[in-house]
């Protein structure tokens, strides 16, 4: 690499290739040529640098296939990535000596970090909404761990040591959060999340996990996990809806809620509302400018009042297009218009279900 080009060869059986390309933040978009082929693909490095992701195909082909990668080289001195702490999870982001970061208290609050690295160790501060202190982190010869202590402001020191999470090669999480659907007793429970729980299943590469929620603030409490999470994150929040956000028990959730819960997700590859009406409006660009700079992702959601069984069917084979065959949101939601009509605006001709209105935003406008 050099500045933002790279070139490279690979070897592969007998066949020799080389490729070239650009890239930006953490993503090398590129071109490859072999003796009697030729395409595209991307990799996208994981937050560690020790691996990546990423999808390639020939050219004059339309389906993408998987090509991941892991490096042997240590991250010594460097303290990018995730890290299962003493304190809970932590995030550190390293630009050349300058290091900040945020971990999550066991209240579901945030607290900041930030310092400077000199060789292995990293001399930093730490505000927990107010309590204020300092500490060192000294790595490992490997950049795998570190130890070291803190202390509050005049405080006695402290042990805190960490682990670096590294992220599985291919791995995708699905995470459901969703709200309650009875309102009484005389209505039976039923879970969405469940039902997608199960289907996914049988996915090996993709990690499950279903979570409620009944308002804001638990909204944000399931959501300050995600930001730990060292792989992709597809998100699901199902619930009622309308133009102005999501709700639970009587409580509207709008754009600048929803921005808070995910202002810490550079992992979210895309958040979809299973909800009726939420893309009719500009509740996507309102939270596209809420989020702060940094922080983007596609969204997806229905424009209409939506049938539940039209839209489930919809999920379902949207959802198992991106997680289980590896493909590009966009393309996906390309694809779901093209296999399922009533997806879209038209529908089906004679079909007992209303057009859906489905809509994606790759990158909503602030």
């Amino acid at each position: 690499q050099t500045g933002d080009r790279v070139v490279g060869q690979y070897q592969m059986d007998e066949t020799a290739g080389l490729v070239e390309g650009t890239v930006g933040g953490r993503k090398l978009t590129f071109t490859y040529r072999e003796p009697n082929a030729s395409g595209e693909g991307w990799f996208e490095l994981a937050a560690d640098g020790r691996s990546f992701d990423g999808r390639w195909r020939e050219k004059g082909k339309t389906e993408w296939s998987r090509w991941t990668g892991t490096s042997g080289q240590t991250q010594a001195g460097r303290f990018d990535g995730i890290w299962n702490s003493t304190y809970g999870p932590l995030q550190l982001t390293q630009t050349g000596n300058t290091v900040k970061g945020f971990y999550r208290m066991a209240d579901g609050r945030f607290a900041s970090v930030s310092g400077t690295v000199a060789g292995t160790e990293f001399a930093f501060s730490y505000d927990e909404c107010g309590v204020k202190g300092t500490g060192i982190f000294t790595l490992d010869p490997e950049g795998d761990s570190f130890s070291g202590t803190w202390k509050t402001d005049g405080g006695t020191p402290g042990t805190w040591t960490g682990m670096r999470l590294a992220p599985k090669p291919g791995r995708i999480w699905l995470v459901v959060l969703e709200a309650r659907w009875e309102e009484s007793l005389t209505e039976r429970e039923y879970a969405y999340g469940s039902m997608l729980e199960a289907y996914f299943a049988r996915a090996p590469n993709v990690e499950c996990r279903h979570r409620f929620f009944d308002d804001a603030d638990s909204l944000l409490r399931a959501c300050s996990e995600i930001p730990f999470l060292p792989e992709p994150v597809v998100v699901v929040i199902a619930s009622h809806g309308s133009e102005e956000g999501i709700s639970s028990s009587g409580h509207t959730i709008g754009a600048t809620a929803l921005a808070e819960c995910f202002a810490r997700a550079r992992n979210v590859k895309l958040l979809h509302f299973s909800a009726c009406s939420v893309m009719a409006g500009t509740l996507p660009a309102e939270m596209a400018k809420a989020l702060p700079k940094g922080i983007a992702f596609p969204m997806s959601g229905y424009a209409t009042a939506v049938d539940w069984g039209a839209s489930a069917a919809t999920e379902f084979l949207y959802l198992d297009l991106i997680l289980a065959r590896d493909m590009e949101p966009d393309e996906a939601a390309r694809q779901l218009l093209k296999l399922l009509p009533i997806a879209g605006d038209r529908g089906t001709p004679d079909a007992p279900f209303d057009p859906l209105g489905f809509r994606f935003v790759k990158k909503p406008a602030p």
